[in-house]
């Protein structure tokens, strides 16, 4: 013969929370090791519309450019993007924001850390790079992470479909209050 004991109070409710499936969260640092794999793709896929495939205009022999003398500017994008992205808070509030201001965030950074470059490059060495590396850059790199921050998102939501990932809330009381939370 065989005695089950049912208990209720806290305990009961760990039990069942134990046996439920947790979904897994990126962290901040997974977030900004993607971005990073990211920003590094979209300014090589830049480099390969502009000179490979020649899109804007065509690009005069001596004025070609391999993907190895960008190689210190695609560095210090990488790294001042992921520092603005960093200030801006795009790693710290993403659970309590929407997708669109999530990509406005990653927009403005991209934008301001093309911005700052193309100052420092053009002042350094004028008229060395060419400029519409710069602008795929940012149309690239925005591209890219948006989408990477949509994918997750779009996963996270089939989790939660599937019950994964759930927590499950009791709400006491009424007003607007209780509605905002509902």
């Amino acid at each position: 013969m065989t005695v089950v004991q049912r208990s209720s109070g806290p305990r009961a409710a760990s039990d069942v929370s134990a046996t439920r499936r947790r979904a897994v969260s990126l962290s901040g640092a997974t977030v900004a090791l993607i971005d990073l794999i990211l920003i590094n793709v979209g300014f090589g896929a830049a480099w390969y519309l502009r000179y490979r495939l020649q899109f804007g205009r065509e690009v005069a022999a001596a004025d070609y450019l391999p993907l190895t003398d960008y190689l210190g500017i695609e560095f210090i994008l990488t790294v001042s993007l992921l520092f603005i992205y960093y200030i801006n808070g795009v790693y710290s509030r993403r659970r309590r924001q929407g997708w669109i201001d999530e990509v406005s965030g990653i927009a403005e950074g991209a934008l301001l850390g093309i911005a700052i470059l193309i100052v420092a490059v053009f002042y350094l060495r004028p008229f060395g790079y060419s400029r519409l590396v710069f602008v795929y850059a940012l149309v690239s790199i925005v591209t890219l992470v948006s989408g990477a921050r949509a994918a997750e998102r779009v996963w996270q939501g089939y989790l939660r479909r599937k019950g994964i990932g759930l927590r499950r809330v009791l709400v006491v009381g009424e007003g607007p209050l209780g509605r905002m939370i509902m």
